[in-house]
C-alpha cells in the first residue's frame, strides 16, 4: 500500500467539502423568499440551500432531516414546471448529501454522479465543484486504488471553482490535494499554494493548513521548520477559537516534534494538551493513539510505571471495541515495552503472546513497518528475558522485512 506524506493529522476524513456553512440568520432570509408565491430559479435554489441547512445543522434532530426532505421534494415539483438543468442538478446532489446522513451510501454515490454530469451539461461550476469535493470523500486517499481518483477529483474540483473565480474553494482544494499527496516537495507546492490564496481573501482560519506544513517537514525531518509551522497552527488556532478536533491534532503534532528533538517534557506537555481535546470528544481511537505517545515520553525518560499507568487509566476508561485490531495491536505492544523496560518478564509474556498472535493473524493486513516495529520490540523483549534463541529469530524477520520498506516512518500518528 502506499503511504501517503500527511497520516499524520488526526481530523479524519471529512464528509462534505462545503464552503462557509450557512448561519441561521441567512437560513431565515431564505425562508422569506420561499414564503413568496412564485415559481422560479431563485426559488429553487432558496429551497435546496435550506435543505442543505437542514442536513448539516449542528445538534441535528430527525425533524431536520425531515424537513431537509419536504425542501427538496417542494424543489423538485416547482421543476417539474421550469424544467432547469442547474435545478435538477443541484437536487441530485443535495439528495446525495441527504442519503449519505442516513446511510445510505451506495444511493448517495448514484446520486452524487448523477448531478456531477447534470452540473456539468448545466455549466453551474460552483455546485459541480461541490459535487466533485464530495465524490472525492468516497475513496480511501490512503489506498493505491483510491488515491489517484481522489486527486483527480479535487483537481477537476479545483478547476471548476477557477471558472467562478472562488478563491476560497480553490484553497480549500489545494489544501486536500497537499494533505493526500505522497512527496514531500508536491506535497508542499500544493500547501503553499493554499495558504497564498486563503492569505489574498484575507481568511484567516488556516491553522490545519499550518499544521499540514509543519507535518510534511515533520516527515522531512526538517524538525526546525516543522516546529515554526506547528506554532503558527497552535497560535492561529488559539485565536480563531478552535476547540475542535483540528486543536487536538495540532497538539498532537508539536507533541511528535519535541519527542523527534529528544525533548520529552514538552512532548509529554502537548500529548497530554492532546488528550484532552480528544476526550472532551470521546474519540476513543484517538484517545489511544495519543496515551501510547505518552506513554512512549514516559519510556523514553526511563519512567516505565508513568507509562503502566496512563495505559491502565485508558483501558479502565474507554475500553477498546471488541475486534478492533489497531487497538489491540498497539495496546499489546506497549504493555510488551513497558515490561521488558520493567524487566517484568512473566508479566510480559501475555502481551508478548498477544501481540504475536495479532502479527500472524493479520499479517496480510499489517505494513511492513509496523511488522519490523513488532519483531524488533519482541526480540528485546526475550533479549530480557535471555531467550536469545526466540531473541535472534525475530530480529532475522526484522532483517528479512527490512528491504521491502524505505520509510519506516510513514503513516504513523503514534510513536513506535
Amino acid at each position: 500500500m502506499r503511504k501517503p506524506i500527511l497520516l499524520f493529522i488526526l481530523v479524519g476524513t471529512i464528509f462534505l467539502c462545503r464552503g462557509q456553512e450557512i448561519k441561521r440568520q441567512q437560513a431565515d432570509q431564505l425562508l422569506k423568499i420561499v414564503q413568496q408565491k412564485v415559481t422560479d430559479t431563485a426559488h429553487i435554489h432558496a429551497l435546496l440551500t435550506l435543505a442543505e441547512f437542514n442536513i448539516f445543522k449542528k445538534g441535528q434532530l430527525k425533524t431536520d432531516l425531515d424537513s431537509a426532505r419536504l425542501f427538496i421534494d417542494q424543489a423538485k415539483r416547482m421543476n417539474t414546471k421550469i424544467k432547469s438543468i442547474t435545478a435538477y442538478g443541484y437536487t441530485s446532489l443535495v439528495e446525495s448529501y441527504l442519503a449519505r446522513k442516513i446511510k445510505q451510501e451506495e444511493i448517495a454515490k448514484v446520486l452524487n454522479d448523477k448531478a456531477i454530469q447534470l452540473l456539468s451539461d448545466a455549466k453551474n461550476y460552483y455546485h459541480l465543484g461541490q459535487a466533485y469535493y464530495q465524490r472525492a470523500t468516497y475513496y480511501n486517499p490512503y489506498d493505491d486504488s483510491g488515491s489517484s481518483k481522489v486527486l483527480d477529483l479535487y483537481t477537476k474540483g479545483i478547476e471548476a471553482f477557477k471558472m467562478t473565480n472562488n478563491v476560497e474553494r480553490q484553497a480549500y482544494g489545494y489544501k486536500r490535494l497537499g494533505e493526500y499527496d505522497n512527496a514531500v516537495q508536491t506535497t508542499l507546492e500544493k500547501l503553499l499554494k493554499s495558504l497564498a490564496l486563503y492569505k489574498s481573501i484575507h481568511y484567516q482560519a488556516v491553522q490545519e493548513v499550518y499544521d499540514l506544513i509543519a507535518v510534511a517537514y515533520l516527515y522531512d525531518t526538517n524538525l526546525q521548520k516543522a516546529l515554526s509551522y506547528a506554532l503558527l497552527a497552535l497560535k492561529t488556532a488559539e485565536l480563531d477559537k478552535d476547540t475542535t478536533m483540528q486543536l487536538c491534532a495540532i497538539n498532537n503534532h508539536l507533541g511528535l516534534i519535541f519527542y523527534r528533538k529528544h525533548d520529552y517534557k514538552n512532548s509529554t506537555f502537548y500529548f497530554v494538551k492532546a488528550l484532552k481535546t480528544a476526550e472532551t470528544y470521546n474519540d476513543v481511537n484517538t484517545i489511544y493513539f495519543l496515551c501510547v505517545n505518552i506513554a512512549n515520553s514516559y519510556l523514553n525518560t526511563e519512567q516505565p510505571i508513568a507509562a503502566k499507568r496512563i495505559l491502565q487509566q485508558v483501558l479502565g476508561k474507554y475500553p477498546a471495541p471488541k475486534n478492533d485490531m489497531d487497538l489491540s495491536r498497539i495496546t499489546n505492544e506497549l504493555f510488551v515495552k513497558i515490561y521488558t523496560k520493567l524487566n517484568q518478564i512473566g508479566n510480559g509474556r501475555p502481551y508478548a503472546e498477544a501481540l504475536r498472535t495479532i502479527d500472524l493473524k493479520y499479517k496480510n493486513k499489517l505494513n511492513v513497518a509496523k511488522l519490523i516495529e513488532d519483531n524488533f520490540i519482541m526480540s528485546k523483549f526475550y533479549l530480557a528475558a535471555q531467550s536469545f534463541g526466540q531473541a535472534t529469530d525475530y530480529m532475522k524477520k526484522v532483517k528479512n522485512c527490512w528491504p521491502k520498506t524505505a520509510l519506516l516512518t510513514t503513516g504513523r500518528r503514534y510513536i513506535p
